[in-house]
């Protein structure tokens, strides 16, 4: 069979070559330079065919030497074509995985458009910038979280980011070595890593939906760590707990604060907390690959920043391009909406999913289902206890479709197929951020 391709037709030459005897054992194949020149193929390619026959134990290679036909070769008389390529991985054909977002989700239009004007304005690019963020950015910044999460600050505030984990490296930094952080057992894994690797100690404290127990604040720890985007869903008793830590430092991590597409509207707790840390990420409002994320410091930390220390962080294409988009009151606008379809989309998947044991988790944009699973062309997130399933992930007219086929296709992972009641409110019990 003759192929089509030019690195199969090389392989097929040298491999028919070897089996024949044309180049006998120990002898030493033509250089890649001169392969390349036969060939017309490029050196990568080359050196790839040669790692195939390599792998078909036909060829060895000897450092600064060359190739050389093996002294023992494997003898397959019947075969006549190179091997087949590995099978390409399946596409699901359904993508409910929570790592992503529809790009119908997400104002593109508009972003392209602050990103031309941006290059177009290319007088501020010609720098690496400021390695505290832009200063159009921290403005912008200023304004946002007032309107949006009623936390007063100013730019001299706010540092800028690539990812609410780079952030933290910089924070304990400035608050120095050997520090005890406090967190809830469901705190993100990156933000444990970040602790860790800064040499803090992790103590866990036992939680409810409204966030750690009273008794547990009284332990011995230097700061508490608390993800307040997805807890608490009765403001009352979330007011009455956080009353619990006006004397406590707080590192406030607010992912996905803006999306409250069922709890409703509430204020980021930093806004009654003024020596707190508040740190924001952009990936689920805007789009994961864009990264950006923000940190709010009070006065007492701000001056232990030093920017002749720090190289700038974050893209300053991304950084002007999101002030104009912030500016203009795109990003407002772009939040109102978003609440407005998820808040449709989650309806949708609950409604189908009636009767199942749902947990919906309000800020990673999915549902949970413990206690059952689903075939391998379903992309979803797998857990040990089930299985977790974004609404943000599919394009609207085939958000139905794909929750209906989720339906049919529901396993028991006890064998029981028990259903329950009810829809249960998640506040945000899970592993981690989804790359933020």
């Amino acid at each position: 069979m003759k192929h089509t391709k030019k690195y199969l037709q090389l392989y097929d030459t040298l491999y028919h070559d070897i089996q024949s005897g044309a180049l006998q054992p120990g002898q030493r194949l033509p250089s890649i330079r001169e392969l390349v020149r036969r060939s017309g193929l490029s050196q990568t390619t080359v050196e790839h065919t040669l790692a195939l026959l390599q792998e078909e134990g036909l060829v060895r290679t000897v450092p600064q030497s060359g190739c050389f036909v093996s002294d023992i070769v494997p003898r397959n008389p019947a075969r006549q074509t190179a091997p087949r390529s590995p099978a390409p991985v399946p596409v699901p054909l359904w993508n409910l995985q929570t790592n992503t977002i529809h790009p119908e989700l997400f104002d593109m239009k508009l972003w392209k458009r602050c990103l031309r004007e941006t290059l177009e304005d290319s007088d501020g690019l010609a720098s690496y910038g400021d390695s505290r963020g832009d200063r159009p950015l921290r403005t912008a910044l200023t304004d946002y979280l007032y309107r949006l999460r009623r936390l007063r600050t100013d730019p001299d505030s706010i540092l800028v980011g690539p990812s609410y984990q780079t952030l933290l490296f910089i924070l304990t930094t400035l608050v120095g070595p050997r520090q005890t952080v406090a967190m809830e057992h469901h705190a993100p894994v990156l933000a444990r890593q970040a602790f860790e690797q800064a040499g803090w100690t992790i103590l866990e404290l036992e939680s409810d939906a409204d966030g750690p127990l009273p008794e547990e604040l009284k332990k011995s720890f230097d700061c508490l760590y608390l993800t307040t985007a997805c807890t608490g869903t009765k403001k009352r008793a979330l007011r009455a707990r956080q009353d619990l830590y006006r004397n406590l430092f707080v590192i406030e991590d607010d992912y996905n604060g803006e999306l409250t597409y069922v709890s409703g509207a509430r204020n980021a707790l930093s806004s009654r907390l003024p020596q707190s840390v508040y740190i924001g990420s952009f990936s689920r409002v805007l789009l994961p690959s864009i990264r950006l994320s923000c940190m709010v410091l009070p006065p007492w930390l701000m001056k232990r920043f030093d920017p002749g220390r720090y190289a700038p962080m974050a893209s300053r294409i991304e950084q002007l391009a999101l002030a104009r988009y912030i500016s203009s009151g795109g990003l407002e606008r772009h939040v109102r909406r978003l609440n407005r379809q998820y808040r449709h989309r989650c309806q949708t998947a609950l409604s189908i999913l009636e009767g199942y044991p749902v947990l919906l988790d309000e800020a990673y944009l999915c549902v949970e289902i413990a206690g059952w699973t689903l075939p391998s062309e379903f992309g979803c997130t797998r857990t040990a206890s089930g299985i977790r399933l974004s609404f943000a992930s599919v394009a609207l007219d085939r958000l139905e479709p794909a929750f209906l086929a989720v339906r049919d296709a529901l396993e028991p992972l006890d064998g029981t197929g028990r259903l329950s009641s009810g829809v249960e409110f998640q506040t945000g019990e899970t592993g981690g951020h989804a790359v933020g």
